[in-house]
């Protein structure tokens, strides 16, 4: 069965907002604020993607399991992630990470199968991807990165932006009566019956970065002995 792991990656506001149109002098200041913001937000969200990419490569070459891993990440957000795990790797479409996962998985059972995906490329893109994996039970474990929007494009509004959020497409903040509700992805695969593990977990804290490294661990863990 299906184990998975959703990180979000701290309160985001939103990065640029270079393309809007600047009708007057109290919205240009308003995007100037904006964009400011996004410098910032950017780096911290690179950050925290290291962080969790390092915790999850230390439990990995702690573990020993470092021959036996294979990393699937698509295009998009996770694109990089091959520089940051000295591992077999494969790069799948977008949102197409749990579909290659799955046949890793199935033609080498053997192997630790770990798929690392933003929320852009698994809640929009490959929603169906990842809920018909849990579906069927597949035996993998999912690294799931919530920086509530879409993180390396240009910073727009993704399915898990939250309400009054500011991004690069909602300078003004997210409504929920035009582009509705955020979606709870740990909630969400947690009733599916094919998944046997999920928690959420952030890492804007010392204390909460070790709850995350207890969490991934536990997701390999429960993988490594055919649980899910």
């Amino acid at each position: 069965m299906l184990v998975y792991v959703c990180c979000a990656t701290g309160n985001t506001s939103g990065m640029f907002c270079k393309q809007i149109q600047k009708a007057s002098c109290r919205e240009q200041i308003y995007v100037e604020e904006i964009h400011e913001l996004g410098n910032h937000l950017e780096d911290a969200l690179r950050e925290n993607d290291l962080v969790l990419a390092y915790g999850s490569a230390e439990i990995i070459d702690e573990k020993g399991w470092l021959e036996d891993t294979v990393m699937v990440w698509p295009i998009g957000c996770s694109v990089y992630a091959d520089q940051y795990f000295k591992t077999d790797s494969i790069c799948a479409l977008h949102g197409r990470a749990p579909a290659l996962a799955t046949g890793l998985k199935r033609a080498r059972p053997e192997n630790l199968i770990v798929v690392y995906q933003g929320d852009g490329d698994m809640v929009s893109e490959g929603m169906s991807e990842i809920i018909h994996a849990a579906i069927r039970g597949e035996k993998f474990s999912v690294i799931f990165v919530n920086n509530a929007i879409y993180g390396m494009t240009g910073g727009q509004m993704a399915p898990t932006t939250l309400e009054g959020q500011i991004t690069s497409t909602t300078p003004y903040g997210k409504t929920v009566e035009q582009a509705g509700a955020p979606v709870n992805m740990a909630e969400l695969i947690s009733n599916i019956q094919g998944c046997i593990y999920s928690e959420r977990v952030a890492v804007n804290s010392p204390r909460n970065i070790f709850a995350v490294k207890k969490a991934i661990q536990k997701a390999l863990e429960l993988q490594k002995e055919g649980k899910g």
